[in-house]
């Protein structure tokens, strides 16, 4: 197979759309909606990120900081490119940007079904800190995970 070529960016306000279409794809039960994204893109624009390839958005992550402590709102990869190293680099990109924002600590939220996300976290140096119960609209738990940086 062809080696996929592709770059990571700052997302722009036409990347929504697809940008929204991915998290759908990835989180049937309980997307954020269009205008969360909107939102986000306001308040937290240059930690809002999509790998992209000739065009074509093939998958994105979005953080937020407030002082120290940095967050990942959410990330989403399509479904016929994961597993070949897009989450991961949008990460690391995620936390080099973080970084020179002064957080020294980045925090999320992970289903606790969610094994290959979780795999991910572990292997960038996230610890589980807490378990909570029903955060997903499910009623599904999350567990928090923290890196310090």
């Amino acid at each position: 197979m062809e080696r996929l070529s592709y770059k990571i960016r700052a997302a722009n306000i036409a990347d929504i759309r697809s940008v929204v279409r991915l998290e759908r794809e990835s989180f049937p039960n309980y997307p954020y909606p269009s205008e969360a994204f909107h939102y986000y893109y306001r308040k937290c624009q240059d930690l809002f990120l999509v790998a992209e390839s000739e065009g074509m958005i093939l998958g994105y992550v979005l953080g937020c900081s407030e002082d120290e402590v940095g967050h990942v709102v959410s990330i989403a990869v399509a479904q016929k490119f994961r597993g070949i190293g897009i989450g991961r680099k949008l990460m690391i990109e995620l936390e080099r940007r973080m970084m020179g924002k002064g957080v020294r600590r980045i925090r999320l939220e992970v289903s606790v079904s969610n094994d290959i996300a979780r795999r991910l976290y572990l292997g960038l140096g996230y610890k589980e800190l807490a378990r909570i119960r029903g955060y997903y609209p499910d009623g599904s738990d999350a567990l928090v995970m923290e890196k310090l940086i």
